[in-house]
């Protein structure tokens, strides 16, 4: 093939002849990625490219694996568009126009800039561009293409949704905790197939584990994490560390107690507020929205916990939510309780000469605009000290204290079957790994495993029956036997209880007054309203006392403290 003359670049870098050529790769998704789509496109580049008598060096061939074609900044088209600006190249080769964008606006700004740089464009699979005429049909296709695939997508979405809507399940993974038995049908082929969900045992048992320690051992996340990772129970996604964000799944989730999930449920959207400002983004749409309720396609599946420990559960989370440490400047008691005439909540505001104030949150918020709210603000540190001092005087009551202490010891007899069922487990656990590494020692008496390989093994079978052990020993531990509640256990618990309160610091103080109250309505300079749920039932009234008979209800009278 005959050479052309030098071509010179716009930015003066050095000058190439013609022949040296560049390849522009990309494959959509994942699964492309894996079946190694890629080499067909670079095979079929490579003999064009040879057929042509150009050179094709490998640092020349830019790729995007696992790349959208929506997305205009990738990592690889942007090494391209370098490089043919720095001349590396004088012709690109690409597999068809869809490789340098899905949208038809993009192919022309990319087609654009290389016949500006003297660069040719060839599509292998498409026409070449040669007269205007051929631009025209060009952008006629492109046109259309793109029209055909939003259509294609369409048509996928609505037969999924039929497919939903006559009870097919679609999902394509199980939620943690079950699996999924599928079906062949009559024709055999995938689409036809009946999908059920039914309970995966091992992972549905470190569901309630994982209930239990959070419900009943009142440990937070951070904890249950550990006691996971020491067991060596493997995350949903099969890895050794668990974090936050699925312990929460788990700890919220509705299907396991209501045994519904749902398709249809959300849409993809560009995100509004990306956690990330990375130049590179694989999708436009990486953010999730919900769609109406009624819009939801609901399934019906096995439960794996009552409905009543689902409540227990999402309430904790709503309190934990609601009371979360958080880095303040100044401590408020009453944080969170505290609510306005108005309707809107009370917050901390500091104000002159060190003192602080809860005001109205809607007068806060909307300023410099004028807000409806005219209820001034109530001095904390008297607002605090006197709504202390009035519920230890009614919880440091003997009376109270002892009827409190009789209840809670009673309720401590029956409390263990779960942590008993936890230590059977644990046990069977350690009995499995005794037997492995009777498997192991024999194996290294008859000469099948190396001292290197035998000496790994067991010290990892140790490792495990170390951490088992030391979880049957917490539990036995804290663990508590029937039996009757004694006068002395009593008398004892009480001046534990009394003791504990005169050494109460900031943070104690303001979970005990989180565990009593659920509201605190100021109105004006003079008056606040204290909606509590100390439970009363069976205990004497005090004439100091604030109480009502419920906690989940509204007080049939509210107790009534007038601020100084």
């Amino acid at each position: 093939m005959e050479k052309s003359p030098n071509i010179n670049t716009n930015n003066g870098s050095q000058s190439l002849q013609q022949g040296v050529a560049g390849a522009s790769i990309r494959v959509s998704t994942q699964r492309q990625e894996d079946e190694e789509t890629e080499q067909v496109q670079i095979a079929e580049i490579k003999a064009r490219a040879k057929q042509d008598g150009n050179i094709l060096p490998e640092e020349n061939i830019f790729m995007d694996l696992a790349w959208s074609g929506a997305v205009l900044a990738r990592p690889g088209l942007d090494a391209m568009r370098k490089a043919a600006a720095d001349g590396k190249f004088t012709v690109l080769y690409t597999y068809d126009r869809g490789r340098i964008a899905r949208k038809y606006a993009y192919q022309e700004i990319v087609i654009e800039e290389l016949t500006d740089l003297g660069i040719r464009f060839v599509p292998l699979h498409d026409k070449e561009i040669e007269t205007e005429e051929d631009r025209l049909f060009q952008g006629m296709q492109g046109l259309f293409a793109e029209w055909e695939r939003t259509k294609i997508a369409e048509r996928f979405r609505i037969a999924k949704q039929r497919r939903a809507e006559a009870g097919r399940l679609i999902n394509g993974h199980a939620l943690y905790g079950y699996r999924i038995d599928r079906i062949p049908g009559k024709s055999g082929e995938r689409k036809d197939e009946i999908r059920n969900y039914v309970v995966n045992e091992e992972e549905a048992k470190v569901i309630k584990m994982v209930h239990h320690w959070f419900l009943d051992e009142d440990i937070g996340q951070r904890e249950i994490i550990r006691r996971l990772f020491r067991q060596g129970i493997l995350s949903p996604k099969g890895k050794v560390r668990w974090v936050k964000e699925s312990v929460y799944r788990i700890l919220s989730c509705e299907t396991y107690a209501t045994g519904k999930i749902y398709f249809n449920k959300n849409k993809a959207i560009v995100p509004k507020n990306p956690r990330s400002n990375k130049k590179y983004k694989r999708f436009k749409k990486s953010s999730r929205e919900l769609k109406p309720r009624s819009e939801w396609i609901a399934y019906s599946v096995p439960t794996i916990i009552s409905e009543a420990t689902y409540q227990k559960i999402k309430e904790k989370l709503e309190h934990n939510k609601r009371y979360a440490k958080k880095n303040k400047k100044n401590n408020y008691l009453l944080s969170g309780l505290v609510w306005c005439e108005c309707g809107c909540k009370r917050v901390g505001d500091p104000g002159g000469n060190g003192n602080l104030y809860y005001r109205c949150a809607d007068r806060i918020y909307k300023f410099p605009v004028a807000s409806e709210c005219l209820s001034p603000g109530i001095n904390a540190q008297s607002l605090e000290a006197r709504l202390w001092s009035e519920t230890i005087k009614y919880i440091a009551n003997p009376t109270t204290l002892r009827n409190y202490a009789d209840q809670w010891l009673k309720g401590q007899i029956h409390r263990d079957y779960l942590a008993e069922a936890e230590i059977l487990d644990l046990e069977k656990k350690i009995a499995k790994i005794n037997e492995e590494e009777s498997r192991y020692i024999k194996a290294f008496g008859e000469q099948i495993t190396t001292p290197d390989q035998f000496k790994a093994s067991m010290k990892e079978t140790a490792r495990y029956k170390k951490l088992h052990q030391e979880r049957i020993n917490e539990l036995k531990k804290g663990s508590k036997h029937s039996g009757s509640v004694s006068d002395k256990q009593i008398n004892a618990l009480c001046k534990e209880a009394q003791d504990a309160l005169q050494s109460l610091d900031l943070a104690d103080r303001k979970k005990l007054m989180q565990e009593l109250i659920d509201k605190i309505i100021v109105k004006g300079r003079d008056r606040i309203e204290v909606w509590i749920h100390i439970a009363t039932k069976n205990f004497h009234s005090l004439k100091e006392g604030l109480y009502v008979e419920g906690r989940n209800c509204w007080p049939p009278e509210r107790g009534k403290i007038d601020v100084v």
